[in-house]
């Protein structure tokens, strides 16, 4: 079932939620039409950011993973352990 609030990006018609299977999915909103599924090996409990094509998001495990937006592959980034006492801010200059 889908966890948190889903993020709607209204230029493209699609949405990404999370799951508690694990998984983070990309659906476009016209149909329902699933673009790409992630599995992150946990829960997605929280809302995904999506900053520059590239979508964040935090696991049941505080496990961050930086997700090409496009192919729903892991980027460079790759994993990291956020632990529970971090509280993550990211701000994005505005052009």
């Amino acid at each position: 079932s889908v966890q948190g609030h889903p993020l709607y990006v209204q230029e493209e018609d699609v949405v990404y939620f999370g799951s508690n299977d694990g998984a983070m999915y990309k659906l476009r909103a016209a149909d329902g039409k699933m673009l790409w599924r992630f599995g992150s090996n946990a829960e997605i409990l929280r809302q995904p950011i999506l900053v520059l094509r590239t979508l964040y998001l935090v696991n049941a495990n505080d496990t961050l993973c930086a997700v090409d937006a496009d192919s729903g592959k892991l980027t460079p980034l790759a994993t990291h352990d956020v632990g529970k006492s971090v509280n993550w801010v990211l701000a994005v200059k505005q052009k």
